[in-house]
């Protein structure tokens, strides 16, 4: 489990998803912007979210880079 300033991206994805009323398996593709793939795989853990559709196409700036390549 990651520490509370390292996980923001659960906070707001938790509360962004509760707010609309979905659940992780109704979305279709997320993406992750994050510096570490490590604290990604995390977040995306700790979120419940199908690693499988998180920056599948690679992020903001890398884009076609998958997390961790």
């Amino acid at each position: 489990m990651t520490t509370a300033c390292s996980n923001g991206a659960v906070f707001a994805i938790n509360h962004t998803m509760r707010s609309l009323g979905l659940k992780p398996h109704d979305l279709r593709s997320e993406e992750i912007m994050d510096a570490f793939a490590i604290q990604t795989v995390a977040c995306v853990r700790s979120a419940g979210l199908d690693p499988t559709t998180v920056s599948s196409w690679g992020g903001g700036v890398l884009r076609g880079r998958p997390i961790g390549a």
